[in-house]
Order: C-alpha cells, then structure tokens, then sequence
C-alpha cells in the first residue's frame, strides 16, 4: 500500500515501512524463511570450517591471497564492478571446493 504520511522507515510490530522506486510503501511483516534443509546446513558448516581455516594461514600465505585477489572481481546486482579482497577469494574459492568434497587451497591456485 502506498502511503504518503511523514517519512519513516522500519519495522513496528507487524508492519514495514519502506522506501521503494515507487514511493513510500508499507507492507506486512513476514518472518524470513530459513528452512534449513541439509544441503543448507552442509554449506553453512563447509563456510565456517573455510573461515576457521584462513585464521590459520601464516602472513605469508594471507599476503599471497591478498595479491592473488588485485585482479579479481565480482559484479554487484546494480551491476557495479567491486574488487575482491584476499580474504573473500580465499573464502570464495574454498567454500566451493569444500561443497564438490574437494581438498582445500592454503595458497591461491596459480
């Protein structure tokens, strides 16, 4: 429903408001969906063994990761170029070799 009372943003009991292209908005509040199916719960583990994993790398091997990531990027859903940092690609990388059951890089693949 679009309103046009005094600007306001968030959420208040059941009700949402926002700012969208179309104007201001409320809606209703639905509680996110988390259906924590097993494929799910396997990644979220396989993330969190990954960045465990990167707290272990000695400064040489994050220094690696760091120059590895100068020339890599993603593109955002506005479609804006965004470099990645040593970090996220070492994240990035292992997080989808550990999902496919796949030994783990400690320093970037060349």
């Amino acid at each position: 429903m679009k309103i046009s009372s005094i600007p306001k943003s968030g959420r208040k009991d059941s009700v949402v408001y926002l700012k969208t292209r179309h104007g201001k908005v409320t809606r209703q509040y639905v509680r996110p969906r988390n259906p924590r199916t097993p494929e799910q719960q396997g990644h979220r583990s396989n993330f969190r063994t990954v960045l465990r994993r990167w707290r272990t790398l000695s400064v040489e091997q994050r220094a690696a990761w760091c120059v590895a990531a100068a020339n890599k990027y993603f593109i955002t859903e506005t479609g804006r170029r965004v470099r990645l940092k040593g970090y996220n690609f070492f994240a990035s990388l292992n997080t989808r070799r550990a999902d496919l059951g796949l030994p783990q890089f400690d320093l970037p693949p060349a």
